[in-house]
């Protein structure tokens, strides 16, 4: 009987001992928790953020092409202007834009460092 009182009251001492120790860590399970769903928040973020830049510098490089594509013709119209240039003579306002597509060039080349 005796042993039996002491088993009791061994037992009861722990589970007393485990309610306390779950009291004080049910807290910290709810902040890990609430932390890893932050984590998880940020992460998220920050791979729509990556996803985004890719998009942006994929769309910056298009438009870098198109303006160089563009160069090329606006270049191809100066030359074949140019060309012309004794018979536009009379046409001042073909001089006038002759001459802007000539800064514009100028203007360009400067930009890319050719």
């Amino acid at each position: 009987m005796e042993f039996k009182r002491k088993v009791e009251k061994k037992l009861v001492l722990n589970i007393v001992r485990m309610e306390g120790a779950i009291h004080y860590l049910n807290p910290l399970v709810e902040l890990v928790t609430l932390q890893r769903r932050e984590d998880l928040l940020y992460k998220k973020a920050f791979l729509r953020r990556c996803e985004n830049l890719k998009r942006a510098e994929t769309e910056v490089d298009l438009l870098g092409d198109q303006v160089d594509v563009l160069l090329c013709l606006l270049d191809k119209i100066y030359r074949t202007l140019l060309h012309y240039t004794p018979a536009l003579q009379q046409y001042s306002e073909v001089w006038d834009i002759l001459k802007m597509i000539e800064e514009e060039l100028i203007g360009a080349a400067r930009a890319s460092g050719k």
